[in-house]
C-alpha cells in the first residue's frame, strides 16, 4: 500500500469514529443550536442553545430522536434470508 493510500484509508477511518467520550457524570443532552445573530463589524455570529432532552447514554438519546422525527423508522434486528 502506498503512503497516499494509507493517508486515504486512514483519514477514513478518522471520519467514522464516534467522539471520545467525555468525563463527566455519563449523562448526554440534546441541544438545538440556533443562530441568534450577527455581528457585521466582527463578521461574529451568536448563537442560543436549547435544551431537548437528557438520557442516560448517547443510544438512548439517538433513538429518542429517531422516535420523535422519524416516527414511521424504526431498528429491528437484521432478517437474514438463508
Amino acid at each position: 500500500m502506498t503512503l497516499p493510500q494509507q493517508d486515504q484509508v486512514e483519514a477514513q477511518a478518522r471520519r467514522f469514529q464516534p467522539p471520545a467520550a467525555k468525563p463527566g457524570n455519563g449523562l448526554v443532552e440534546i441541544v438545538r443550536k440556533t443562530s441568534d445573530g450577527y455581528d457585521v463589524r466582527t463578521g461574529e455570529t451568536f448563537y442560543k442553545t436549547e435544551r431537548l432532552g437528557v438520557y442516560s447514554s448517547r443510544q438512548a438519546a439517538l433513538e429518542a430522536v429517531l422516535a420523535k422525527y422519524a416516527p414511521d423508522l424504526s431498528i429491528e434486528p437484521l432478517k437474514v434470508n438463508e
